[in-house]
């Protein structure tokens, strides 16, 4: 959740004043789905070969069953995950 809250206040106009993110956590029985949705601005994809930045999504897609995205960089970013819980 963390990465995802990080790159909301970094790489979205959510970082600009006034602005704001949602963090939304559901679990249902051992599946756990977490989202942050940001104020939206440009789509930055992950980005392997940056050595210093860039690594959030891709670790959330290591560690994560499935993950992905919804919205646009008007309206807003909803980034998502799901994992299994024991």
């Amino acid at each position: 959740m963390s990465e995802l809250v990080t790159n909301a206040t970094v790489h979205s106009r959510s970082r600009e004043p006034g602005g704001h993110f949602r963090v939304r956590i559901q679990l249902h029985g051992s599946h756990l789905r977490v989202e942050v949705s940001d104020q939206g601005g440009p789509w930055t994809p992950p980005d392997s070969t940056d050595e210093r930045n860039g690594r959030g999504l891709l670790i959330v897609d290591q560690l994560a069953r499935a993950w992905g995205r919804t919205g646009n960089d008007q309206a807003g970013w909803t980034i998502w995950f799901e994992m299994e819980c024991w």
